[in-house]
């Protein structure tokens, strides 16, 4: 990675960081202003789901655009975001616990 590319992923990672919440299973900046929740989870059965993280999409539309340095970067620095979360980890989940899988948000 080169000087540039380096600069510009620091400042993406900072953008991610900004629009995520505080609080645990908070609602960020994005789903507060679109009233929706964007993460990609897809249930396997009655009782479990699968929970495709954003950092996880993120290695594939990384990889696709490998040689475009913009597009990459964003995608570095989101991937960067993504595992610095407690449950980065955890694809498989218990819907009677999974807090996103019923998330609602409030009528604005």
């Amino acid at each position: 990675m080169d000087k540039h590319s380096i600069i510009q992923t620091s400042i993406f990672f900072i953008l991610w960081k900004k629009t995520q919440s505080n609080q645990e299973g908070g609602i960020n900046i994005l789903e507060k202003k679109y009233n929706r929740n964007f993460s990609l989870i897809f249930p396997i059965n009655n009782e479990k789901n699968v929970h495709f993280h954003h950092w996880i999409y993120l290695l594939v539309v990384a990889k696709k655009y490998k040689k475009k340095r913009l597009i990459r970067n964003i995608c570095i620095a989101g991937i960067i975001q993504g595992l610095m979360y407690k449950d980065c980890f955890n694809i498989i989940g218990n819907k009677k616990n999974d807090k996103l899988f019923f998330k609602k948000f409030p009528q604005t």
